[in-house]
């Protein structure tokens, strides 16, 4: 525990939290010691829901570099990216009106930045909706800011069409190809990393993702052909708009899942 915990604070030499307050803390969360980057994680958290100064500064200054890499393919501007943040921080720092707060389920099991990606996702999609009920405009699901009108005009005509053939094409994936584009969407996991996770080459690694994304795009594809009695020309805008909307329509579906 103590060679651990030594490594813990050198990454946060600021945090002032004891050393019972933080044992205590790990241990209602793992029956393992910790890897050092995970206790790094959690000293911070801890020190946080412990009121701790530089906890919360150094939490801050996370924020402000992880919340735009977490929502990069939402289509957000700098406003809105900043809503963001300072919602997470609400949402995980302040506690409701049972007096928990949020963060205290961080349980260690990953990396702090992929925990929260899940949680910033949901709050970024929330703020695209409210945001667009205030304009007085139907809120448009699955979608990206464009400057083409015809991809505006299918997202607007073939939302429900469009969002239900891609969940149904999305649970027709075998489990190993779900867990890839889950641990790269939601959990930030580059290919070096996924492949670590799996024991394989990068090259497996990026193979396994291209395949799962090319799977879920035909199949939605498919669906929508046997759905729609649409124009070719239609159809051909909708193959280009499934393509375009890929990432960002299994972003929200996989945080909905979780």
């Amino acid at each position: 525990m103590a060679d651990f915990e030594a490594r813990a604070r050198a990454a946060w030499p600021a945090v002032a939290v004891s050393s019972s307050a933080f044992r205590d803390f790990v241990v209602e969360r793992l029956e393992d010691e910790p890897s050092d980057e995970i206790a790094q994680d959690l000293l911070l958290c801890c020190g946080c829901l412990e009121g701790d100064d530089a906890a919360l500064r150094g939490f801050d200054e996370n924020l402000g570099q992880w919340v735009p890499a977490f929502v990069a393919k939402l289509g957000l501007d700098a406003m809105q990216i900043d809503e963001v943040r300072q919602r997470l921080r609400h949402r995980l720092l302040i506690p409701n009106e049972a007096g928990h707060r949020k963060l205290a389920d961080y349980r260690g099991l990953g990396r702090l930045p992929s925990w929260l990606r899940v949680v910033a996702i949901r709050i970024a999609l929330d703020l695209k909706q409210t945001e667009a009920r205030r304009a007085s405009t139907p809120p448009r699901d699955d979608q990206l800011v464009s400057d083409d009108p015809e991809l505006d005009y299918l997202r607007q005509r073939y939302a429900e069409d469009f969002r239900s053939a891609f969940v149904d094409a999305l649970r027709g994936l075998p489990l190993e190809q779900r867990n890839v584009l889950r641990l790269h969407l939601l959990d930030g996991l580059n290919i070096d990393r996924i492949g670590q996770l799996h024991d394989v080459h990068r090259a497996t690694a990026a193979r396994w993702l291209a395949s799962a994304r090319e799977s879920l795009a035909k199949e939605t594809q498919r669906l929508l052909q046997a759905r729609l009695q649409v124009s070719r020309s239609e159809f051909e805008s909708l193959l280009r708009l499934v393509r375009s909307d890929l990432d960002v329509s299994l972003c929200r579906i996989l945080a909905e899942d979780d």
